[in-house]
């Protein structure tokens, strides 16, 4: 098993998010070898790390202690567009797994997982992340394609 390097060469930072010490212990043992890895237990807790380092992937339990999975993804995507987000959970359902992609996941993974396919979607996701952060980088710089900077921003 491999994992993505960053377009700056450096592993991919990814951010766990889980209230249960077991699963949050466990995802980080499975990612340290390939990914540089930050742990959350609370929503609260996981808006500060964004707040204070670059992540590219969070894994994401879909039941806090201070608020739910997908109120959080919300917030996440408004606020941290370019961040992908996995929802891992023990509490899935078909309808709280079309919710989580509707609301800009990148996948939908049921507690127990298999490793192999986590780290399989974490890199599918992170190949995703590194083709949508050139592009976003080429729109940016490409104002002159555009008419004017609200154009851009309505074509993106």
């Amino acid at each position: 098993m491999t994992a993505l390097t960053s377009t700056s060469g450096a592993k991919p930072t990814i951010l766990v998010v889980d209230d249960e010490a077991g699963p949050r212990d466990a995802l980080k043992i499975i990612l340290r070898p390939f990914f540089n890895v930050e742990a959350a237990d609370s929503a609260q807790r996981a808006m500060q790390v964004l707040r204070e380092r670059r992540v590219d992937l969070i894994t994401l339990d879909q039941k806090l202690p201070d608020r739910q999975g997908l109120d959080l993804l919300q917030d996440i995507k408004h606020l941290y567009r370019d961040i992908e987000v996995i929802i891992i959970t023990g509490y899935g359902s078909l309808k709280s797994a079309m919710d989580g992609i509707r609301h800009g996941a990148a996948g939908y993974l049921l507690k127990p997982f298999n490793v192999t396919e986590l780290i399989t979607l974490i890199n599918q996701t992170l190949e995703k992340k590194t083709r949508l952060d050139f592009l976003r980088a080429f729109l940016a710089n490409s104002q002159a394609l555009w008419n004017s900077e609200e154009h851009a921003n309505e074509a993106w």
